[in-house]
């Protein structure tokens, strides 16, 4: 018999009346959406951050926070104040599931969430595209851009396959969270596949996983510069460089 599954808890937070609201701002609107949307993104983050959460955009009408090892009346918390600078009402939901996209799946309303509160890890993974600054300076704005969206896709192609949910967080960066089971598979896949570095990070909370993957990419950078290679790192201190295959 194998051990015991991991599971996944992730918030879902979605903007009710969206679309009432943004046709009550009239035509010349757009600036006005896009900033509002980045100013509650931008608070979620501070917010979910602190509780010891993360969180990320989905489709910015829907956003995504994971929540292992995060009690569900301290999301409650970040919801409440959240509601107080929102345009229009907020519905908050919580999932759990075995993998990311099951846990996605399975999001019910936060007062209906009854399961067991457990202490889950979390395993993250950062991906960075090795040269992106010179391709940006060398071949110019869009080739840099098509490259950091190619990647983001092909990464969150991976992951979804692996179980997991991978998200593009700006410049040449894609941040994927996995079961912890997954992660060697995705960072030798992505290894593989693109030129990258791939930082891994396993801990107790969201937040601490994805400083310990940011951690471990900084040490790829002091070993090799950049060479295609990963590293993983874990709260208990464990060391594990990851090659291609």
């Amino acid at each position: 018999m194998g051990g015991r599954v991991t599971l996944v808890k992730l918030g879902v937070l979605r903007l009710v009346q969206y679309e009432s609201w943004i046709s009550s701002l009239g035509y010349d609107r757009e600036h006005l959406v896009q900033a509002k949307q980045h100013e509650l993104m931008g608070e979620l983050c501070v917010r979910g951050a602190a509780i010891g959460a993360f969180a990320a955009p989905l489709t910015y009408d829907l956003a995504v926070m994971v929540l292992n090892s995060v009690r569900a009346r301290e999301y409650a918390r970040v919801v409440e104040g959240l509601s107080s600078i929102s345009p229009v009402p907020l519905r908050a939901m919580i999932g759990q599931g075995d993998t990311y996209p099951k846990a996605l799946s399975n999001v019910v309303e936060l007062e209906s969430f009854t399961h067991p509160e457990l202490d889950e890890p979390t395993a993250a993974v950062y991906v960075d595209l090795n040269d992106y600054y010179g391709l940006l300076e060398g071949g110019g704005v869009y080739r840099a851009y098509e490259a950091a969206m190619s990647l983001a896709e092909r990464l969150r192609r991976l992951a979804v396959s692996l179980g997991g949910l991978a998200v593009y967080t700006g410049g040449d960066n894609v941040l994927a969270f996995l079961p912890p089971e997954a992660v060697d598979g995705f960072a030798v896949q992505a290894l593989a596949e693109d030129d990258v570095k791939v930082g891994v990070g396993i801990a107790p909370t969201p937040r601490m996983a994805v400083a310990l993957s940011t951690r471990a990419l900084a040490a790829i950078r002091r070993e090799g510069g950049s060479k295609r290679r990963g590293l993983k790192l874990t709260h208990e201190g464990g060391t594990q460089w990851l090659e291609r295959g």
